[in-house]
């Protein structure tokens, strides 16, 4: 528990504090148990009380158990003493029954109560999942002054890579209306559109919101859904419908320009980014098919594939009787520093080659060595050239 402090512990005074924690735990197939306490000092402060104008609870104390029941479900039981950071304290005792009935459906059944008030607090729900068409639940609760309200809902959410989504509810208020409501969710890779309709029968609200991110970099600009974190822009050197996957998860492909925006990365994390070069045209060189890189907290990074076209090519060599020269002959780029050898059928690969290109040969036959030259028009793919007489 947390309460109200005028003065918050961490605004980098220079305080000090501690914390202790102590506790027991036991489990095995059919119960188990928990006990814990946890100590600190008026001056104890962590990341959930950072800038805020609270502070943490001085002492809690919990014992949990729950026992397997096996087709017929499980029980539970708790009990928590909590002294909040002004030494007022709070003791609690919870019951809880759950089952699991056909079809992953559920029932949920709990009873609450504060020691030292009157009454008790009370819940029941069925919950039941329709796959991809989502659930419906049926609650009633009951609060510390025997008051009972049910509620019905219906609702879906929307898929994170598109489609619809809604939620529909109806309440009882003993203390008012009865409540309603409808909203209606649709979510593309641009944007989320939201509409709907909420209020009693004496009085009706009616909303609706669009809502996305646009993002200019590297001289494009992209629409996507709201950017909560951080995002990135993978880039393939102009080469389209190249699919990306991020953290072994494909998200889609480039488009005509070569990008894919990834608006849902991770901030500070080493993530991981990957392109499928069987997409890509044969004629092509790819250093890297995968990247791991860390983006800051609302921020953005351009991830770039260098793709290469190829300028090779497949030579024949034949001698000067037109035969093809013998397997194993050592072939050397005259000027360059390209060395191969000679397959099947006097045939050898040269990459890169020039508009004008001459080759060196040490025939494995023992054959004096000799030289070839072939010319090409446009040193661009792989292109097959011959037969090139070696002299």
């Amino acid at each position: 528990m947390q309460q109200p402090d005028p003065q918050p512990v961490y605004r980098y005074t220079g305080n000090h504090g501690d914390q202790s924690s102590f506790g027991y735990t036991y489990s095995n197939s059919r119960f188990s148990l928990n006990a814990q306490r946890i100590l600190r000092s008026a001056d104890f402060g962590d990341i959930s009380v950072y800038k805020s104008d609270y502070r943490l609870s001085r002492r809690t104390d919990q014992l949990t158990g729950s026992v397997s029941l096996g087709r017929l479900g499980s029980l539970g039981a708790g009990y928590f003493d909590v002294r909040d950071a002004i030494a007022q304290r709070t003791r609690l005792m919870n019951l809880s029954y759950s089952v699991s009935l056909w079809r992953n459906s559920s029932l949920y059944a709990s009873l609450n109560r504060e020691i030292g008030s009157s009454g008790y607090s009370a819940q029941l729900q069925l919950s039941i999942p329709f796959d991809s068409w989502g659930t419906a639940s049926f609650s009633a609760a009951r609060d510390n002054n025997n008051r009972w309200s049910e509620r019905v809902s219906y609702s879906r959410a929307a898929p994170t890579d598109g489609g619809f989504g809604w939620n529909l509810a109806y309440a009882n208020n003993p203390s008012g209306g009865d409540y309603r409501q409808a909203d209606l969710t649709w979510r593309t890779r641009r944007l989320e559109a939201r509409a709907g309709v909420y209020g009693t029968r004496d009085e009706t609200n009616h909303w609706g919101e669009i809502s996305g991110s646009l993002v200019a970099m590297n001289g494009g600009v992209y629409a996507t859904n709201t950017i909560n974190d951080a995002f990135a822009l993978v880039s393939t050197q102009g080469y389209a419908d190249i699919p990306v996957s991020y953290e072994n998860q494909p998200i889609g492909k480039t488009d005509a320009q070569g990008y894919l925006l990834v608006p849902t990365v991770t901030s500070y994390y080493h993530a991981k980014f990957q392109i499928d070069p069987l997409s890509l045209p044969a004629d092509v060189a790819l250093p890297t098919v995968e990247k791991t890189v860390a983006i800051r907290d609302h921020s953005g990074f351009l991830v770039e594939f260098p793709i290469q076209p190829i300028s090779a090519a497949d030579v024949e060599l034949v001698d000067e009787q037109g035969k093809p020269l013998a397997n194993g002959s050592q072939v050397a780029v005259v000027g360059g520093r390209q060395q191969s050898y000679v397959g099947w059928d006097g045939m050898t690969y040269i990459d890169p080659v020039q508009q004008h290109n001459r080759l060196s040969v040490i025939p494995a036959d023992g054959g004096p060595p000799c030289q070839a030259e072939f010319s090409l028009a446009k040193p661009q793919g792989i292109q097959r050239v011959g037969p090139v007489v070696c002299r």
